[in-house]
């Protein structure tokens, strides 16, 4: 078999049912595949709208399947994708977060990448906010607090420095991989001491120490709307902290290098960026104001203000 997509979620039906309408409408009809959906102990209509699919999925693709996986309790982004991972059967793997849409002719760069650069580990692609017409990824990149963070974040999907390249990059978020299934396996996928948090960043860490680096394509772009499923910053901190343990010794910070290279000024240093940053790295402040800024309108409200700062600064190309 060709391609194995995993797909985990927790509730948001209506999010799931997105995902899989994107991808009954974008897969080539030809395309050898199965959809693996865990369905992490989910309370909505999930169940009733899996089951309503995997009895659709083969009217709509002769050559393709749509199965759903369950455990007794719950699981973490890891751990479900590494049950996954196990039980497909496709050469190649693509994982998908159940709140990406994607867009006509997101998959065939990958592949194509994948099969031009052999020893690449993870290869991933632009994800953007969806409606907006702004980036939400372009690959992880390091700042100088060590801190991953999303290249061009709230910056015009148009963006000449991405629109097209294909690149190595430290890291890349796994809401879109695709990864060799024996790859991934091998590696013994993701590091399940991460809790929905950081083990994407390590796993592409883990894979580039052992030549086998990330990419980005910039000819693929799929819909992101980001940060989702509840609880998702709950281990932030320690993941982070977990994260500075196992790699802060050989990280390098790469932001200013890149952001360089491509000619484009981001993030804006302006005062209110200096301000904000100031007050982050004092820890008390950092306390008080992270379970206001993790809350489902706090990033809401970041989203608005990225695509709103996005309309006049667009990157000196």
């Amino acid at each position: 078999m060709e391609l194995s997509i995993l797909i985990a979620c927790h509730n948001r039906s209506d999010l799931t049912a997105a995902c899989l309408r994107s991808l009954r409408e974008t897969l080539p009809r030809t395309l050898e595949h199965e959809i693996i959906v865990y369905d992490d102990k989910s309370t909505d209509d999930t169940a009733e709208l899996l089951d309503e699919a995997e009895a659709e999925w083969p009217r709509v693709f002769s050559s393709g399947s749509l199965r759903t996986l369950r455990q007794p309790g719950r699981g973490t982004f890891a751990s479900n994708n590494n049950l996954a991972a196990r039980d497909a059967k496709g050469r190649w793997l693509a994982l998908l977060n159940n709140d990406v849409e994607c867009r006509a002719g997101w998959l065939e760069p990958l592949l194509d990448l994948a099969e031009r650069e052999p020893s690449a580990g993870v290869i991933s692609n632009l994800h953007a906010f969806p409606g907006t017409g702004t980036l939400a990824h372009a690959g992880v990149v390091i700042d100088d607090d060590l801190i991953p963070r999303n290249l061009y974040e709230g910056l015009p999907e148009t963006l000449p420095a991405v629109v097209g390249v294909e690149r190595r990059m430290t890291a890349a978020c796994a809401a879109c991989w695709l990864v060799e299934r024996e790859l991934f396996v091998g590696a013994g996928g993701f590091d399940v001491e991460f809790v929905n948090g950081h083990e994407d960043i390590d796993l592409c860490l883990r894979l580039g120490d052992d030549g086998r680096p990330t990419w980005i394509s910039g000819k693929s772009t799929i819909d992101h709307r980001t940060s989702s499923t509840a609880g998702r910053f709950d281990h932030a901190d320690e993941n982070h902290r977990l994260f500075l343990r196992r790699w802060g010794d050989s990280l390098t910070p790469d932001l200013a290098r890149v952001t360089q290279g491509d000619g484009v000024r981001w993030p804006d240093h302006g005062i209110a960026y200096r301000a904000a940053r100031a007050v982050w790295r004092f820890p008390p402040a950092r306390a008080m104001l992270t379970p206001v800024l993790r809350s489902p309108a706090a990033l809401s409200a970041r989203q608005r203000l990225l695509r709103s700062l996005s309309k006049t600064k667009h990157g000196d190309q």
